[in-house]
């Protein structure tokens, strides 16, 4: 670049630069098949043809041909924008930016000879003048690209190509300095719309994510739904007796900790019957007579009790009711009222009954129990069918029948 002027080399370097840049954001960056994107690639145009003048300066005159640069810049913006706003395809677009720069191209290679084959300055200045209204127009009409940047650029770029046709040389730098805010514009521009791209993509792309988030999270619950149903019937096989629908002995005994251990101290009591002769029952009829007899046993003791009164299978024959929030006598009542309805269900079987109450007979789970099995124990000592609360702490018991 030694041999050019000043002027020259930064014309030449303004255009590199920018045209480097604003292809590269275009092409490598913004990946939307746009009319950005078209324009962005008719730089390829000056950047090839200023490189072609700084590697070829002994065939080439430089001043003409930065005139001949921009001049082919305007023309194939012109270009892009009649064919895109005609609805012509994204490959037509680019064959015809191709096509330009072949044939650009070809021309440069008979630089020596552009000065008196190249139009003539003034006929020169007319058509960039038009290239540059009808770009305008053409933007304004289609509003598209109607940008205040954009269109300030063309027209700066415009007037850049006219000053350098009229002013002396002396006056050259205002031209570079209009060049140079005319390519500061345009590439403001197109960094500023890929900005906007962005964002209305990622905006779209979050949005899409949470669609997808609340689709997944949907089949996720859809999905979710045999699991937990088949949760649900482990849990029961764990805490219900599959043969009365009463509570297992875990979950029974768990219960009565879980209550003795409560930050309230709530008091209960704790019922616990069997059915009389169970055994030779069973022994006569057999077992599945035997599992009949259990199962209405167990209805009758819920409807016997309140909805939050617990009812669980202790084993075998034996179950046992815990009361929240009722004492000893309260309990001797539902007691006496469960024991007559299995009289009275024509059953030909009656039970035994033992009670005992926290925190008056125990302190602890086993405590209570071991109060309500004697109580029971004592109920078949007075010939069974009784309802009997055994209280420890005084050595006495009572018994109703």
């Amino acid at each position: 670049m030694l041999s050019i002027s000043l002027a020259e080399q930064a014309a030449l370097l303004i255009t590199i630069c920018f045209s480097f840049l604003i292809l590269g954001l275009t092409q490598v960056i913004n990946k939307e098949r746009s009319i950005l994107k078209i324009i962005g690639l008719s730089f390829f145009v000056p950047f090839f043809l200023c490189l072609f003048v700084v590697f070829n300066q002994s065939i080439i005159v430089p001043a003409t041909m930065l005139l001949y640069i921009d001049l082919s810049l305007l023309g194939i913006i012109f270009l892009v924008v009649v064919f895109w706003y005609s609805k012509r395809s994204y490959v037509i677009c680019v064959m015809l930016i191709m096509i330009f720069s072949v044939t650009v191209i070809l021309t440069s290679s008979y630089a020596k000879a552009l000065p008196s084959l190249f139009l003539l300055y003034h006929v020169q200045g007319i058509i960039v003048g038009l290239l540059t209204i009808s770009i305008i127009l053409m933007l304004k009409k289609y509003t598209e690209q109607n940008d205040p940047r954009f269109v300030g650029g063309i027209l700066l770029l415009g007037t850049a190509q006219i000053m350098n046709l009229v002013i002396t040389q002396e006056m050259i730098f205002i031209g570079l300095a209009v060049k140079f805010l005319a390519y500061l514009l345009l590439t403001y521009y197109v960094i500023n719309t890929m900005q906007s791209s962005l964002m209305k993509r990622l905006t779209k792309a979050e949005s899409k994510l949470l669609d997808l988030d609340k689709t997944i999270n949907i089949e996720v619950k859809k999905k979710m739904i045999p699991i937990v149903q088949h949760n649900e019937h482990l849990q029961n096989m764990v805490m219900i007796d599959n043969l009365t629908n009463a509570y297992t002995k875990k979950f029974i005994l768990d219960t009565i900790e879980k209550r003795i251990e409560a930050p309230s101290k709530e008091g209960f009591t704790v019922i616990m019957f069997d059915v009389d002769n169970f055994k030779i029952l069973n022994d006569t009829q057999g077992h599945l007579a035997g599992d009949v007899i259990l199962k209405k046993i167990a209805t009758i003791a819920r409807a016997s009790i309140r909805n939050l009164d617990i009812l669980g299978r202790y084993g075998g024959d034996e179950f046992i009711i815990v009361l929240p929030g009722i004492n000893a006598s309260e309990a001797i009542f539902v007691a006496e009222r469960f024991r007559k309805k299995v009289r009275e269900a024509d059953l030909n079987i009656s039970v035994s009954v033992g009670v005992a109450s926290y925190p008056e007979d125990g302190k602890t789970r086993e405590e209570l129990i071991q109060i309500a099995d004697a109580g029971l124990y004592h109920s078949k000592k007075l010939g069974r069918d009784t309802v009997t609360y055994y209280s420890q702490m005084f050595s006495t018991s009572s018994s109703i029948k």
